[in-house]
């Protein structure tokens, strides 16, 4: 079964990665509203929660704590750099920055 030796560095960055920028894609995807918006957050970070306690050691792996939180300080970085004078605009920034190694700057990319 794979395991995180099983990846390079940027492969594990961007496994990692994928849950957190998955959920920020669901939340603006939609004209949901804030409540909406909201509720689509908070189910990302229920789904990744409880995938710290999945049968799979590679899930709970990538959902370790250290994981997650090292994911979500790469995105915060990020964020200032999606700022765009449309949403499409955000939306396609998001899809580049969801392509790109950790810690590559937007404008690089």
């Amino acid at each position: 079964m794979a395991n995180k030796s099983s990846f390079t560095t940027e492969e594990w960055d961007a496994l990692c990665d994928a849950p957190q920028l998955v959920g920020l894609a669901v939340a603006l995807a939609g004209a949901s509203g804030m409540t909406g918006t909201i509720k689509e957050t908070f189910a990302s970070s229920k789904a990744i929660v409880e995938a710290m306690q999945s049968d799979s050691e590679l899930i709970r792996a990538l959902c370790a704590r250290e994981e997650v939180q090292a994911a979500g300080r790469g995105l915060r970085d990020a964020l200032p750099q999606l700022k765009a004078e449309t949403f499409a605009e955000s939306q396609q920034k998001l899809a580049t920055l969801a392509r790109q190694p950790r810690g590559t700057e937007l404008a690089q990319r």
